[in-house]
């Protein structure tokens, strides 16, 4: 536990001193239930938490010296802000399809955590179903209920922070006001509570699953389906902008090299990758062919072929560059072809290379079968055909439809080509 927890102040602090706080309040109320038990183990869990905090401290120790001590300690941390209202546990949020205008209009006016941070919603059939298996517990005289109805109750009371507000009107100030003045505690958002809140329902069945057997066990799991599930539908669709990575030069000491005021132009992956690629691919193209012709003794007309296709690789990757600066507008004339900007950047991209590669091939090559599939080969690409296909944003895969459309095209040209080279040889021998 001690490594769990030295390991995970580093990665988050506010997700540890969430749990810490939980925890705590879960032994007290585990003393509280249990006092007995409590008393016959304190030995032993007050060695094991020792144990615990000293590897802990040993972990975080310089981090958190650095963090509160060194140079760039801060003075002062802002409070975190984002609490929840008290109607706000049965009141949808805005992300939730049935919210009424009312419903979004109270949370637009009372609620002081945004819709993503708004987890407090529980709703009436979650809480129905929690109460009647805590009533259920009782009868049977569990003591695991009274110590999750404590343990829950002190996190929902946390959850609305202080001063606590129901739809907007203050009640009273609340227990997270003598909490937050404690070390690392003043910067975390108190709603984030309800998402350990979320986790002791998600005990509170798993408890009540283990207690009950066959049929009662599926009537079970057919209340916790509709209870949680259904509240849960989320709106559909969602609509929001994609936020494009920071490329990763910008998240290392490497930035700190580039002058101040200076224009940088940040360019794909692709600009390196397919250059390399194309000229590689022509090199092993080319060595294949002469040692095949070698075996045969025969000549080769290759090489003017990878020449030309490297220059092309090298020539629009240039063009391509000088485009990421310059955005293509407007219309274009390509041998007698009128291109738009799009167009023109199907073009200068890898599949175009490939293409104008083997126009070249089939000049070099004299083949007319060559040229035609090499002319549709450039229709599709250049004419950004998919054939219906497409995948929009914000999934990353919008390129697949034209990848597995102009690389298809050019493997079952291949193959067709080889069997028709091996008919040809089969019937000359």
């Amino acid at each position: 536990m001690g490594v769990a927890v030295g390991a995970q102040f580093l990665i988050a602090e506010e997700i540890l001193v969430l749990s810490f706080i939980a925890a705590l309040g879960g032994m007290l109320a585990l003393a509280l239930t249990y006092p007995r038990s409590v008393r016959s183990l304190t030995t032993r869990v007050a060695t094991g938490l020792g144990v615990a905090a000293a590897v802990a401290l040993g972990i975080a120790a310089i981090p958190v010296g650095y963090q509160l001590f060194g140079p760039h300690a801060l003075s002062g941390v802002s409070p975190g802000t984002a609490r929840a209202d008290v109607a706000s546990l049965v009141r949808p949020s805005l992300l939730l399809r049935y919210a009424s205008s009312a419903d979004i209009h109270a949370n637009l006016r009372f609620g002081t955590a945004n819709g993503a941070e708004n987890t407090a919603y529980l709703g009436w059939p979650i809480i129905a179903l929690v109460v009647g298996l805590l009533a259920w517990l009782a009868i049977r005289r569990d003591r695991f209920a009274v110590w999750w109805a404590l343990t829950t109750s002190g996190l929902v009371v946390l959850t609305v922070g202080s001063p606590i507000f129901m739809n907007g009107r203050r009640l009273m100030s609340g227990p997270w006001a003598l909490i937050r003045a404690a070390p690392f505690v003043g910067g975390v958002n108190p709603v984030r509570f309800s998402l350990l809140t979320m986790m002791l329902i998600g005990v509170l069945i798993a408890y009540a699953f283990s207690k009950v057997h066959g049929a009662a066990r599926v009537g079970l799991l057919g209340l916790v389906v509709i209870a949680a599930l259904l509240p849960l539908t989320p709106v559909e669709p969602h609509k929001s902008d994609p936020i494009p990575a920071t490329p990763r030069f910008f998240t290392s000491a490497a930035v700190m090299q580039i002058p101040t005021g200076s224009n940088v132009l940040v360019l794909p992956a692709s600009f390196v990758y397919w250059p390399i690629a194309l000229v590689l691919a022509y090199v092993l193209i080319v060595a294949f062919d002469l040692h095949r012709s070698r075996a045969r003794g025969l000549g080769s007309r290759i090489r003017p072929y990878a020449i030309a296709g490297t220059a092309i690789a090298v020539c629009l990757t240039a063009a391509s560059i000088w485009a990421e600066r310059s955005p293509l507008v407007g219309r274009y004339n390509f041998l007698g072809w009128d291109l738009q900007g799009p167009d023109v950047y199907r073009v200068l991209g890898p599949a175009g290379a490939i293409g104008l590669g083997l126009l070249v091939l089939a000049a070099v090559e004299r083949n007319v079968a060559l040229l035609t599939v090499t002319i549709g080969y450039l229709v599709i690409v250049v004419g950004g055909i998919t054939f219906g296909w497409t995948i929009t944003p914000p999934s990353p895969w919008g390129f697949a439809p034209h990848l597995v459309i102009d690389g298809g095209l050019l493997l079952l040209t291949s193959i067709a080509f080889a069997l028709a080279q091996r008919r040809a040889s089969h019937a000359e021998a």
